[in-house]
């Protein structure tokens, strides 16, 4: 992989995600539900703090898009 390449992995979980913020990794794009965003605020400031893409959406749709446990954000 040279400079300027990209690798892009899809992670799911709360958990997961709180550990991406706390290490600097770079996240480029957040679905997640309404609900999470409202119990959640870390992942709020996250996403408004480092102008990250965001779609709020129903947790159907992150069920259709994910395997397993995603506890609605992905």
């Amino acid at each position: 992989m040279k400079v300027g390449d990209w690798l892009t992995e899809i992670v799911y979980g709360i958990n997961l995600l709180k550990e991406l913020i706390a290490t600097n990794h770079n996240i480029a794009e957040i679905w997640v539900t309404g609900q999470v965003l409202a119990r959640e605020p870390l992942i709020g400031s996250f996403i408004k703090n480092n102008n990250v893409k965001c779609n709020v959406v129903e947790r159907k749709t992150i069920d259709g898009l994910t395997e397993g446990n995603h506890q609605g954000i992905l």
